[in-house]
């Protein structure tokens, strides 16, 4: 790749961020030649041209003076330094190239060693960084060619700087082009940088802006940052401006890498145009804009339990804590059923969160709604939800929910052999079989009984063992479960009753009135009647405490107390009520109780 005239920074290849600089950024003749740490200055730039065929000069972009070999003395040593042009050999340059190239600012830059023309005694000199240091001022000079990287300079394709340019002010984000820059952090695929600057000067013709940037991650197991990656190479940016504020049309790729939870994106922006002819740019301003990575979660299972809905979500993000603010849950119909935003989290590829009985508008029964939507805002330990998610799940009965079973089997059905047979002084005459679970069934049986399933039952005696049974079998199928085991359910701040079927069965009145207002107009002997749209319903049970079921008269009175509370009917419907009235009467095995409720619209 052959060396072509242009300006250039001359890059140390004993350290590429050292570049060779006029010290001062004097523009006076003798003003010395050095290396100083790169700082995109004039005093670092310069022009190569080519006065004769295989002859460089080498001229300073801000002096406008030429390297020179102080006095034009051949000898190792002898310094360099700017002076005005005189045609000698001591500003005469063969720059050749060493057939090496590196990267710098992401720019693939030519390796070369440049030789002098000065010589007397048949000795090839070449420039040199003395004692090949690489601290600030460092001298530059002329010693014999050893090929070393003392003598080797990196060809950087530069612009000069014009500091009159006005310095892009404001550099940060926005979620699209025309939007306002955002203080909260994006978890976007796409940054679009935004910046402001002087409008008079963006609406001259040919000036524009150049852009670089660079990249680091954050790993999901560490809050330390990776190394930066090297500078891109400055490029063109193409802009949208509006009111002298400047977009960067296309944005940049945030997508976080897999395995990191947090993208930083190094940004250089600098104004660009043309000074006296030549390409220019201005003062760049820079920033770090963070790109997070946003989890997908979807909801797996909403479970009614006793006191609240457990919602289940399945999380991507492994790298902390996952927070979603579940804002919806609905319906297929668009039935909204909850009351106000509930904010759950946690680690892991699961994270559940309980919505309290109180936080909901209405309460869905499993039985009447199979599936629910959730709708979440979802963030992570390095950023507060936002956004919105949203998936179908399914819905039921928490696995953990039971009601007390009293078994009313349909005893008379059984011939008295068959029970004569199986009876045992303990009155025990079978097995019940939920799940594959087996428990003991006699005349008096009060067992935990899981809502929702099917289960089956035979008489075997002691043993559970259905080939001893004898061929007698019955079962109780999941939707018919209520009949045979009659319960009315309250839930309420933490607390569960369950009333219990008393030997008249299990009752459940609900009487619905329509809503009206009744208006009088003079007194005459008929009234106007406005019926609203809502519907209000009493609701009254029946039913019994037994003495071993664990519930007792300070239990109705908590209730009582509480006032408000879930109700689920034997039925299956289920209602969020107020207590208004309630009635019993008790003896030493057990309390008939009456209990009145309203509706309440939640």
């Amino acid at each position: 790749m052959a060396i072509t005239a242009g300006l250039y920074e001359l890059r140390s290849m004993l350290l590429t961020s050292m570049a060779v600089d006029v010290a001062g950024g004097k523009a006076v003749n003798g003003a010395n030649v050095q290396i100083y740490a790169a700082n995109d200055t004039n005093a670092q730039k310069f022009r190569l041209t080519q006065p004769s065929s295989g002859q460089w000069a080498i001229v300073n972009a801000n002096s406008g003076l030429y390297v020179d070999v102080a006095g034009g003395r051949a000898q190792s040593g002898t310094n360099v330094q700017q002076y005005a042009s005189n045609g000698s050999r001591a500003q005469r340059w063969n720059i050749v190239e060493t057939g090496s190239t590196v990267t710098i600012g992401g720019i693939t830059c030519q390796v070369v060693t440049i030789y002098s023309y000065v010589t007397t005694d048949g000795t090839t000199y070449a420039m040199d960084v003395r004692g090949a240091m690489t601290t600030n001022s460092t001298n530059v000079q002329i010693y014999a060619a050893n090929n070393s990287d003392a003598q080797h300079f990196a060809l950087v394709p530069t612009t000069m700087l014009d500091s009159s340019m006005p310095v892009p002010m404001g550099l940060g984000w926005s979620e699209a082009v025309g939007e306002q820059g955002q203080l909260s952090l994006p978890e976007a695929a796409t940054l679009y940088p935004c910046w402001s600057f002087t409008e008079a000067w963006g609406a001259l013709s040919g000036h524009g802006f150049e852009v670089s940037t660079r990249r680091r991650t954050i790993p999901n197991d560490s809050a330390t940052p990776s190394a930066w990656s090297g500078w891109s190479a400055w490029s063109a940016a193409q802009v949208t401006i509006a009111d002298g504020t400047a977009w960067l049309t296309a944005g940049i790729s945030g997508d976080v890498p897999s395995g990191s939870k947090a993208l930083e994106v190094g940004i250089r922006v600098r104004p660009t145009g043309t000074t006296g002819g030549q390409t220019a740019h201005g003062s760049a301003t820079s920033a770090v804009l963070t790109a997070l990575y946003a989890p997908e979660v979807t909801a797996d299972e909403v479970t009614l339990g006793p006191d609240a809905l457990t919602v289940t979500l399945a999380t991507d993000y492994a790298g902390g804590t996952t927070t979603a603010t579940i804002t919806s849950v609905q319906g297929t119909d668009g039935t909204e059923y909850l009351a106000a935003p509930v904010t759950v989290s946690g680690t892991g590829s699961t994270i559940e969160g309980s919505i309290p009985i109180g936080m909901l508008a209405d309460v869905p029964d499993p039985d009447e709604v199979s599936t629910l939507v959730v709708t979440c805002a979802v963030g992570t330990d390095q950023y507060s939800p936002r956004g919105s998610q949203q998936s179908t799940a399914t819905y039921g009965w928490a696995s953990t929910m039971t009601r007390q079973l009293v078994p009313t089997l349909d005893w008379d059905s059984v011939p008295a052999s068959v029970l004569a047979s199986h009876s045992v002084g303990t009155k025990r005459l079978g097995w019940m079989f939920v799940d594959g679970e087996a428990w003991p069934l006699d005349l008096g049986s009060v067992i935990a009984y899981p809502f929702g399933r099917s289960c089956s039952y035979y008489l075997s005696g002691t043993t559970a063992d259905a080939s001893a049974f004898g061929g007698y079998v019955g079962t109780i199928a999941a939707d018919d479960q209520r009949r045979h085991a009659p319960c009315h359910a309250w839930n309420w701040g933490g607390r569960t009753l369950l009333l219990e079927a008393t030997a008249g069965g299990m009752e459940t009145s609900r009487t619905i009135k329509a809503s009206a207002d009744e208006l009088d107009l003079d007194q005459r002997p008929w009234q106007v009647v406005t019926f609203s749209e809502t519907l209000r319903s009493d609701l009254k049970a029946s039913g019994a405490l037994f003495a071993d079921s664990g519930w007792n008269v300070l239990d109705l009175l908590a209730l009582m107390r509480a006032h408000h509370a879930l109700y689920r009917a034997p039925s299956g419907e289920v209602a969020y009520v107020g207590i208004t009235d309630m009635q019993y009467s008790s003896t030493s095995s057990m309390t008939d109780v009456d209990i009145t409720m309203t509706q309440e619209a939640r």
